[in-house]
């Protein structure tokens, strides 16, 4: 899992290497870049706050069986 983790995380940030560079060439200064990795993190902090807020499904309570004397 910690691997997958940090595989996830190095393609992340090559994209975002890669993501600023095409933005750099494009406009020709790295202002968008850094507007950009400023605005991303905000809305995942607001996606974080959405975690769990759907309430959990309850199942009800299993009723205690008599299985009569076991061997």
């Amino acid at each position: 899992m910690v691997a997958w983790i940090t595989v996830i995380h190095q393609v992340g940030r090559a994209s975002a290497a890669y993501l600023a560079g095409v933005l750099r060439i494009e406009f020709g200064t790295y202002l968008e870049a850094f507007i950009l990795s400023g605005v991303l993190p905000i809305g995942a902090a607001l996606m974080v706050l959405f975690v769990g807020a759907g309430g959990r499904v309850r199942s009800p309570p299993l009723a205690a069986t008599s299985l009569g004397s076991v061997p």
